[in-house]
């Protein structure tokens, strides 16, 4: 199971992100690659008309950076 920073739950409330949608990223993405930033990977499902970006780095566990939905504005 993820650990999630405080950043990255203070964005999923601000964009309507529920930890069940970042489970279901996380157990099984659509996308995965590195994000070019120093260890970090992304993950990327679509789920209903949204298409959620999970960016995780490794910690003793995996942890979420911060998520969003790509399709959105803003």
């Amino acid at each position: 199971m993820a650990k999630f920073s405080d950043y990255s739950l203070w964005r999923m409330r601000r964009r309507g992100i529920s930890r069940e949608e970042v489970d279901l990223v996380l157990r099984d993405p659509d996308v995965t690659y590195p994000s070019g930033t120093s260890n970090r990977h992304c993950y990327v499902r679509e789920i209903g008309e949204r298409c959620i970006k999970v960016v995780v780095e490794p910690a003793d566990h995996e942890q979420v950076v911060t998520t969003y939905d790509q399709r959105a504005n803003g």
